[in-house]
């Protein structure tokens, strides 16, 4: 990003789930597996939750 000098990647979601005595279940672990090698994938535990916040969502490509 030229104006914060952040970086950004596209990553591939992955999670580990349980079973709640619901019926339910619940989000143990999600794993954010970067496509950019250079890049440490990014683990985020249930204890966690209250601190994450989702910004965009990768829905389709429009063209080629």
């Amino acid at each position: 990003d030229s104006e914060t000098g952040e970086k950004f990647t596209v990553k591939r979601y992955e999670s580990r789930k349980a079973a709640s005595s619901d019926g339910m279940w619940r989000h143990v672990e999600i794993i954010l597996k970067p496509e950019n090698a250079a890049f440490s994938p990014i683990v985020l535990r249930e204890d966690s939750e209250d601190q994450l916040r989702v910004v965009a969502e990768f829905v389709e490509v429009l063209g080629v």
